[in-house]
């Protein structure tokens, strides 16, 4: 059975409107800080938002090697930069983040960081999400740092879904 990619596109969907409607959410929940808004957002912004991303990337590889098998290249030929990747922070260079390695990066992450417009630190409101995360690992004992521009991850999943 192939691999629908109407799931995919619908999570592509859903991770939009979870970060680009951060803004609006965390406005609505600043009017009140009891609200209910405030509460939702608070307990359940991040983790959807973690939840879909590993869900999105796990599918998006199975489609990257479908591509690869069609085409006989790969799809980082174009789908090169979402983002950068410091693969040994003890050496900090930083290079282009392909669609591929950015689910590897997600698939195999043992610490992601979101990108808000202030820190939260202890202030009584919340502000909005960036369309942007940090994330951390380890390979061969060294470790990494990857940065995703959501917005490019999310342009070139949908792309690859398209052409597979």
């Amino acid at each position: 059975m192939r691999l629908g990619v109407d799931t995919i596109r619908r999570d592509l969907y859903l991770l939009s409107s979870h970060v680009f409607g951060s803004p609006a959410l965390t406005d609505i929940a600043n009017e009140d800080l009891g609200a209910p808004f405030s509460e939702l957002l608070q307990i359940h912004e991040e983790s959807e938002i973690q939840h879909l991303l590993i869900d999105i990337a796990a599918r998006l590889r199975i489609l990257d090697d479908e591509y690869y098998r069609a085409n006989r290249e790969p799809s980082s030929n174009w789908a090169d930069n979402v983002g950068s990747l410091m693969v040994n922070l003890a050496n900090p260079n930083q290079g282009p983040l392909s669609l591929r390695e950015a689910c590897n990066k997600i698939i195999h992450v043992e610490t992601l960081d979101f990108w808000r417009t202030r820190p939260q630190e202890d202030e009584p409101i919340s502000f909005p999400l960036e369309p942007r995360v940090s994330l951390y690992g380890t390979f061969n004992g060294n470790r990494w740092k990857a940065e995703i521009d959501l917005k490019r991850f999310i342009f070139y999943g949908y792309a690859i879904t398209q052409l597979v």
